[in-house]
């Protein structure tokens, strides 16, 4: 149980107080070129905190995900022994919890094999940036008055980025909440280290 509560913290990104947004004339045109400028980062790294809230238990973890052009890998970590990785590209992923190790051709499928839950692995990269992931139908996506993502949804989860902030002249998610009707998952970014590194 422990195993799989951990393994649904890597649905979340970031967490911290909201400043004074200002307003922009025009949010679609801004939003569009932040969406191009955001989309070109393909390497970085992040570190945070996560809390996870199920409807009887809460747990808090640490996370540092580490983004490749073509492969990533996850580390989560807290008041226990060990630590889970789940490390993957686009030809194969990896699951270990320090014990015994496991694979799939894709995150999603090797979750559900080994926990009995499905978990959005893959608009996770995305997410984290602030991003709807690009090949999942997107619903009812709002804007701040700043002309970034304020909210989306796709499939059955609620993504919702509350706070902002600049990092190396780049404005990423710095407080974000992720739900569905069994999960609700709060980060806090720490750290952002964006790499030179674009498409």
């Amino acid at each position: 149980m422990r195993f799989i509560l951990l393994l649904c913290a890597l649905l979340v990104t970031g967490c911290t107080s909201t400043p004074i947004l200002t307003p922009v004339s025009n949010p679609g045109a801004v939003w569009k070129k932040h969406q191009h400028n955001i989309a070109a980062l393909q390497q970085w790294r992040l570190k945070g905190r996560i809390s996870i809230q199920n409807d009887h238990e809460s747990w808090f973890l640490k996370v540092d995900w580490q983004q490749q052009p073509e492969n990533y890998a996850v580390l989560l970590s807290g008041p226990f022994s060990g630590m889970v990785r789940l490390s993957g590209n686009q030809e194969s992923v990896e699951l270990s919890d320090g014990e015994q190790s496991y694979q799939a051709p894709d995150a999603e499928l090797l979750l559900l094999e080994h926990t009995g839950i499905r978990m959005p692995v893959n608009e996770l990269r995305y997410w984290l940036l602030g991003l709807p992931q690009p090949h999942k139908k997107v619903k009812d996506l709002k804007l701040d008055v700043a002309g970034r993502m304020s909210s989306l949804r796709q499939d059955e989860w609620q993504v919702n980025v509350n706070q902002y902030q600049k990092y190396n002249g780049k404005t990423l998610p710095a407080r974000l909440v992720i739900k569905n009707h069994h999960l609700k998952v709060r980060l806090i970014v720490d750290q952002w280290q964006l790499s030179s590194v674009t498409g």
